[in-house]
């Protein structure tokens, strides 16, 4: 029975731990930098936009790959006593710098990659911003909606109260009435425009709304708006250019891969060829190259 009562305690006890953990965090609430690093945690396109870098990366090594050599078989005449069997491995070699310039448009288009997810990151952090501190003016407007509505509550029981007692007329109770009836109608509003607020932020951050207590800030400590010359300084440095930067050199890139198309590439062969009649086995030795008489890539 002791041993019974000494565990109940001590679930008892956990539980109480467990609850009171779970006030702090809900007191804690979702502050502007926790909500910046949620969405890039968990915002879905942002985590697409991650896993491009190891594509790029895939696209890079194949780039640099070589050409498979091909592996060829040949029977001349149907008769096995007049047969001449060719077995040939043949192996293609680019010309005109191909293999390079494959390369060059693989580490563009990394650093492309590289470049759009910086992009993608800024517009994110901005997007949160913004749907943070709109969310935060909601909370605050339904707030001040809840207070308003506990002095319109105070002001009606007072009226009814001096109108029973015969100090005021009863129209005083009815325009407190009413006044009480709008601040209700003005907290409903406040109310949806908080839940629209939280559903947009909880949208960026990928995770629900009912994840975050409130928001955790104030518009009195805004961060300083640069000056011009500081904000014109900064647009070369800023994602948008960089990203657009290197967009023109992955076209220069990939205008040079095409460039390199124009020269053919040669494929060479070596085997072993066995006549059935004369019972002697030569070697082969073959060169092809392909004659660019109407293709030269020259669109």
């Amino acid at each position: 029975m002791y041993q019974k009562k000494r565990l109940y305690l001590l679930a008892s006890g956990l539980l109480g731990l467990a609850l009171m953990s779970l006030e702090v965090g809900a007191q804690e609430g979702l502050t502007l930098e926790r909500a910046v690093s949620l969405a890039y945690e968990r915002n879905p396109e942002f985590s697409a936009a991650r896993a491009e870098i190891g594509i790029a990366s895939g696209l890079r090594r194949q780039a640099g790959a070589i050409p498979n050599p091909e592996l060829g078989f040949e029977v001349e005449d149907t008769q096995s006593d007049r047969q001449t069997r060719s077995i040939t491995i043949t192996q293609p070699i680019e010309l005109g710098g191909k293999r390079g310039a494959r390369i060059g448009v693989a580490d563009a288009n990394r650093s492309m990659v590289d470049a759009d997810l910086d992009f993608r990151r800024q517009g994110l952090r901005a997007d949160v911003i913004q749907a943070f501190f709109a969310a935060l003016r909601a909370q605050e407007g339904m707030q001040l909606a809840e207070a308003s509505l506990s002095l319109a509550e105070r002001a009606a029981k007072v009226a009814d109260a001096q109108v029973d007692a015969g100090k005021v007329s009863p129209v005083e109770a009815t325009r407190a009435d009413m006044q009480l009836a709008t601040v209700q109608l003005d907290l409903r509003r406040a109310r949806q425009e908080w839940d629209n607020a939280r559903q947009m932020l909880a949208r960026l951050l990928g995770t629900d709304a009912l994840e975050f207590g409130d928001l955790m800030g104030s518009f009195e400590h805004l961060p300083e708006v640069p000056s011009e010359s500081a904000l014109l300084a900064r647009v070369r440095e800023s994602a948008d250019m960089r990203r657009a930067l290197r967009q023109v050199a992955l076209s220069e890139a990939e205008l040079g891969l095409e460039r390199s198309q124009r020269y053919p590439n040669i494929s060479v062969s070596i085997g072993s060829q066995y006549d059935q009649i004369e019972r002697e086995r030569i070697n082969l030795v073959g060169l092809s190259v392909p004659l660019p008489l109407f293709d030269r890539n020259q669109g």
